[in-house]
């Protein structure tokens, strides 16, 4: 254990943190076993501080902890990856880090089959926007998980943060490894994106989070976007994104825009108000539109069964689909 330890410990000496993430900078570590853990220079019985694979204070000093069986069934450099990513942890720890899942309401996440489909499609639009640096398929991501909101309100907020404070420190071990080895990192890169492509892994919420929010801190980078913030900001990382309007964006606000001064300007134009209660029962569909409890009518419409020559702006009972009130001309 102290020759594996030395060994990740000089191929940690050789990283430059700050280009992983500003500010970034080592912190002490440990390996441990059932019964002894080692620091740097000396090694101890264990206790219950040291469980899983983390970062915590250990004697008034933020310390990342990795557990290792068997010593010699660990590759030095990818050891060295997991490390880095809970120094990243130390990390957040210290920046005053406080985007944490709330693992009880993780538990909660809802199983409906809408949002995986939905979660499948958008992790597709990912990948694919990382693999070839597409800003349009980045939007179709974002979009997706904006219809997924839609389904499942606040849990989407979980998941964001699992991105956040787990994705970011994921990304750090990739960034860490990617100068270790060139060759180990594409390895490591192919089984993330082979496991986040795998639909049966997407029930798994909060472990895909883990390597979904690597892939989007790589896919800002592939596409030249800086996401570098302090770690005391309170929005996860997703929301951080300065998303530019699309082309639907722009051609819905321009078509919102056009249709409104249709009826502001039939309205300045006509104001001869004639009283008519009956229903709609003939129409023209492809010279008529509504907004609100209004109809334009371009051709004709009939109320009633009596015919009434366009164009008219008819005022509808308030919530109603056919119920005239009056109309304007």
């Amino acid at each position: 254990m102290r020759k594996l330890y030395t060994e990740v410990e000089n191929i940690i000496k050789k990283l430059d943190f700050n280009a992983i993430w500003k500010g970034f900078k080592p912190c002490n570590f440990v390996l441990y076993n059932e019964n002894t853990v080692f620091f740097k220079n000396k090694q101890i019985p264990w206790d219950d501080r040291f469980m899983g694979n983390t970062a915590r204070e250990i004697d008034g000093t933020q310390t990342a902890m990795w557990s290792v069986p068997s010593p010699n069934n660990e590759d030095p450099e990818l050891l060295a990856m997991g490390i880095v990513h809970e120094m990243f942890h130390a990390f957040q720890n210290q920046q005053g880090e406080s985007r944490r899942i709330d693992e009880f309401v993780m538990f909660t996440y809802p199983r409906d089959v809408d949002n995986y489909h939905l979660k499948l499609a958008e992790t597709h639009y990912l990948i694919k926007a990382f693999g070839e640096n597409s800003e349009v398929d980045f939007e179709q991501f974002a979009i997706l998980r904006r219809a997924r909101k839609a389904i499942i309100g606040d849990a989407l907020q979980q998941e964001l943060l699992a991105e956040t404070f787990e994705g970011m420190a994921e990304y750090a071990g990739m960034m860490a490894l990617r100068q270790i080895s060139h060759k180990k990192f594409m390895e490591q890169l192919e089984k993330q994106l082979m496991y986040v492509r795998n639909p049966d892994n997407l029930f798994d919420m909060r472990r895909v989070s883990y390597y979904i929010g690597s892939i989007l801190c790589m896919t800002l980078k592939a596409l030249g976007r800086d996401f570098y913030h302090e770690l005391s900001e309170t929005k996860p990382l997703f929301d951080l994104i300065n998303w530019k309007p699309t082309i639907i964006d722009e051609s819905f606000e321009k078509y919102q825009q056009d249709l409104q001064k249709k009826f502001d300007d039939f309205r300045k134009n006509h104001s001869n108000m004639v009283k008519k209660d009956g229903l709609i029962t003939g129409f023209d569909p492809m010279n008529m539109v509504r907004l609100g409890d209004e109809f334009l009518c371009k051709n004709f419409v009939m109320i009633d069964d009596e015919f009434v020559q366009g164009p008219v702006l008819l005022l509808m009972e308030e919530g109603t689909l056919r119920q005239v009130k009056g109309y304007l001309k």
